[in-house]
């Protein structure tokens, strides 16, 4: 299991909000997982980011096909660049909240 990665909640927030067709959801999480599991040397991220070597991987890869790196990439994208970027939104603005009603209730506000 891997720990640390909410894969769960990723297709969960792909559901909820049909930005994937469901046959293809499981292979979103497939690629997500990939790409978080995805281990590269320095020399092979000098100059790059782990998405661009996950990318060059996956092209060198003779079983994946041209489809399946464009899945692959739409995949991380959604979770690098929403699903991450919504969940933090949603956890600063619990945090916000939470912290708004501890300080109302130390000086004795009532909502």
């Amino acid at each position: 299991m891997m720990e640390g990665f909410d894969l769960k909640g990723f297709e969960q927030f792909v559901t909820e909000r049909d930005l994937v067709p469901e046959a293809h959801r499981s292979f979103y999480v497939h690629w997500v997982r990939r790409f978080l599991t995805a281990e590269f040397s320095a020399s092979q991220l000098e100059g790059k980011d782990k998405v661009e070597c996950f990318a060059d991987q996956l092209a060198r890869d003779s079983s994946v096909k041209e489809w399946q790196l464009r899945q692959a990439l739409q995949a991380v994208s959604l979770y690098l660049d929403v699903y991450l970027k919504e969940g933090m939104g949603r956890g600063a603005l619990r945090r916000r909240t939470e912290d708004r009603e501890r300080r109302a209730q130390v000086h004795g506000v009532r909502f």
